[in-house]
């Protein structure tokens, strides 16, 4: 589950980033399948930040104080997700007292070096640690049974011989 927290974190931000976005919240969300023998569980928080971020590293962080405390020993989560509250572009971000908003550039220029390498190569070329070791993630969706896209990928037209 902190895989998966940690990669829906990282893509949210790295959208935000692109749109030139501050969050100033952060919102988790898990669950099992409505339709399972189980009992129906389902657990979600939301925290404010002290002052918006686009920093992956603070809304991981964030996240992954949320996922322990709502995280369920026992229940097979089926669904996951992070949602990034409040939005503000970067010239309506009010700084803070206690030095969260201090401008780390060690941290940007970090943010902007992923950034790049993932638009220029694709997406996830790079990524958190937290987000697992391995390309193949269990946890993510099962596309077995995906539709061919044919309109939409190249790669994926019929060719008629």
């Amino acid at each position: 589950m902190k895989e998966a927290i940690s990669y829906h974190a990282s893509m949210a931000t790295e959208r935000m980033r692109k749109k030139n976005l501050y969050a100033n919240g952060v919102y988790v969300f898990m669950m099992n399948s409505p339709h399972d023998k189980a009992v129906f569980c389902s657990s979600s928080l939301s925290v404010g930040l002290p002052a918006p971020t686009n920093s992956t590293l603070k809304i991981n962080e964030m996240a992954q104080a949320i996922l322990q405390r709502t995280f369920q020993p026992g229940v097979y989560y089926q669904k996951a997700g992070v949602m990034l509250l409040d939005t503000v572009p970067a010239g309506g971000r009010q700084t803070d007292l206690f030095g969260f908003t201090e401008r780390d550039e060690k941290a940007e220029s970090l943010m902007n070096v992923m950034d790049k390498i993932n638009n220029k190569f694709s997406r996830g070329t790079i990524w958190l640690a937290s987000e697992g070791a391995d390309e193949t993630k269990d946890w993510s969706m099962q596309r077995n049974f995906k539709s061919p896209n044919y309109t939409g990928d190249w790669n994926e037209l019929l060719e008629v011989r």
